[in-house]
């Protein structure tokens, strides 16, 4: 079975931060977040719990300008609470079993799952970097041009 790729779409910004604004249905943000609470009940803990760890995941999407990558997040998908010990049973128990969750947001049971194509690559990193110096390299050359011919006119004038 072969993997679909899918080149994510870009769309031009334009304003005070110029650049591109890049999509892809595989584009996702994960957040992790310590609160503080009154007696909270979580799955497979018997304990009463005043802080517990909470996952978010979201859709996101990338916008590249000032010669860096700014990522930012969408709609949320889910999110769900652990308690510091699943936290830590997560995170340690690689391969292993699941760790329980206690959900606070998730799909409807009816929502169907989705396979999102894998991401095609528009450029390397290399070839972008290179791109952004060649294009200020070229403005910086027009306006130096510019202010060359203003100040020969300025001369001329006296």
């Amino acid at each position: 079975m072969s993997y679909r790729k899918q080149q994510p779409t870009v769309e031009i910004l334009t304003g005070p931060m110029d650049g591109q604004r890049y999509r892809h249905p595989a584009f996702g943000e994960i957040s992790v977040t310590k609160g503080q609470g009154q007696g909270m009940e979580l799955f497979g803990s018997s304990l009463s719990h005043r802080s517990a760890i909470t996952v978010t995941i979201s859709t996101a999407h990338l916008d590249r300008h000032l010669n860096r990558d700014w990522i930012h997040s969408d709609r949320q998908v889910a999110s769900f609470h652990m308690s510091e010990a699943q936290w830590a049973s997560f995170i340690s128990s690689q391969g292993g079993g699941g760790t329980p969750i206690t959900f606070e947001s998730r799909p409807i049971d009816s929502a169907e799952l989705q396979l999102c194509p894998g991401i095609e690559s528009i450029e390397t990193m290399r070839e972008t970097f290179h791109r952004e110096l060649n294009e200020k390299c070229q403005h910086y050359m027009a306006q130096a041009i510019e202010l060359a011919e203003a100040l020969s006119l300025a001369a001329a004038d006296g």
